[in-house]
């Protein structure tokens, strides 16, 4: 299918997918999965990556919009699709599915094997973490081919999700917001879940986006048009959703490429220049009030993070096992092992504490290795070396503050894989 075609065909599968805004049932299911289908079948031949990028894109934003979806967000049934589609795979490209899936990409088995068994003791876990970890590993040697147009898939697989979540906010606005911050109405927290996820993902296709403005002279100018308008969408939706978590991430990132970057000096100044402008016409038009009212109600202990940090990591401590602290205790004793104001099972709010305790030392040594492989990956001569880097600190920072790997959120994981593709690419034209 030519390429042009191929763009029309998803534009009307992605036009069909949000046109369902049930909030209550979702269509039937046989039409779920032949949905599924349809957005699956043309990627199995693309040795570029088109199947895992159209995969990443669809459920995305089946997962983190507002309503029900034609795209199945089940993990279990992605692991099965993949599983006939890998068989398929494996039938056509023996010997480099054999290549991907040895040597290093082990780690994930083990890791994944892992968390599985650890998991099976517990009483009411639903496992997302490991099946999120079994689709990505599946999905490996759908990318046996990493070139500019594998790097042109994911661009606009993260920008397109960024620009639906944010006109998803902009459209239900109105509708869908938190009234937990205590301010007037039209200063609540927008959105329809925890807008840290959310924030998280529209972040990722701002920054993906603000990576191909730094990159501009290798993409055609309506590519340009499409990056700078998912960046300049997502900034106010950021603001709205009042996520510091994510607007920090976003921060760094954008930072890290603006002075690590290799782009001329004279285009970062304009692109300084022209986000100053922007940033200048939100804040006149009080984008940022939500923002300052919840700086200003900070209490010193960010959100209550620092209170549970130290309650869930004193709590651990102080009362495990040898073998707890080399195994675990498992998610949902992890989760369940302090009460906080009153609340109970209250989440980590930090991934790293969260392997520690449900995993012990070896799941958190498991999912370090796994944060930092695109690093250790990198080498200095990479066209992508700053991206690499300014996406590897995006998701370092983000799961500080909130525990997207440890639940098993499928873009946080595919925005890891992606960036560890980049870091194979060898040339960006």
């Amino acid at each position: 299918m030519r390429p042009w075609k191929l763009l029309l065909y998803y534009l009307l599968l992605l036009g069909i997918m949000v046109s369902w805004t049930n909030i209550v049932a979702a269509p039937p299911l046989p039409v779920r999965v032949a949905f599924l289908v349809a957005v699956l079948y043309p990627g199995l031949n693309d040795v570029r990556g088109l199947f895992v990028a159209v995969l990443t894109c669809f459920w995305s934003i089946a997962s983190l919009g507002y309503a029900y979806s034609y795209m199945p967000t089940m993990p279990h049934i992605y692991v099965l699709a993949m599983s006939v589609g890998l068989w398929l795979f494996w039938d056509r490209h023996k010997e480099i599915t054999s290549r991907l899936l040895g040597g290093e990409n082990s780690l994930v088995f083990f890791f994944l094997i892992y968390i599985w068994l650890n998991d099976a003791y517990s009483e009411s876990t639903h496992g997302y973490t490991a099946f999120t970890l079994l689709t990505m590993t599946m999905i490996v040697p759908f990318v046996p081919v990493i070139n500019k147009r594998t790097v042109t898939y994911f661009s606009l697989c993260f920008m397109t999700i960024t620009t639906v979540l944010s006109t998803y906010l902009f459209l239900t606005r109105d509708v869908f917001y938190f009234g937990s911050t205590g301010f007037t109405p039209e200063l609540d927290r927008i959105g329809w879940s925890d807008q840290n996820y959310l924030g998280l993902g529209v972040g990722m296709g701002a920054s993906v986006a603000f990576t191909c403005l730094m990159h501009a002279k290798i993409y055609p100018w309506y590519f340009i048009v499409y990056s700078l308008a998912a960046f300049s969408i997502s900034i106010p939706v950021m603001l709205m959703m009042g996520s510091r978590g994510a607007l920090l991430c976003l921060i760094v990132s954008i930072l890290v490429q603006l002075l690590f970057s290799r782009a001329k000096k004279i285009w970062k100044v304009l692109l300084i220049l022209a986000g100053m402008g922007f940033l200048y016409y939100l804040y006149t038009n009080e984008y940022f009030d939500l923002l300052a009212r919840r700086a200003e109600a900070e209490d010193g202990t960010g959100s209550n993070r620092l209170l549970i940090w130290a309650k869930k990591y004193y709590t651990f401590i102080d009362n495990a096992t040898l073998g707890d602290l080399v195994f675990g205790v498992g998610k949902d004793k992890g989760i369940s092992l302090t009460t906080i104001n009153g609340i109970n099972n209250v989440g980590f709010h930090n991934d790293f504490l969260a392997f520690l305790v449900s995993y012990g030392i070896i799941g958190l040594t498991f999912f370090v290795a796994l944060l930092l492989r695109p690093l250790r990956k990198l080498k200095w001569d990479s066209p992508y070396r700053t991206a690499v880097i300014a996406n590897s600190v995006f998701l370092i920072l983000g799961s500080m503050t909130i525990e997207p790997f440890f639940i098993g959120v499928y873009p946080l994981y595919a925005f890891l894989f992606y960036t560890l593709l980049l870091t194979k690419v060898k040339s960006e034209t």
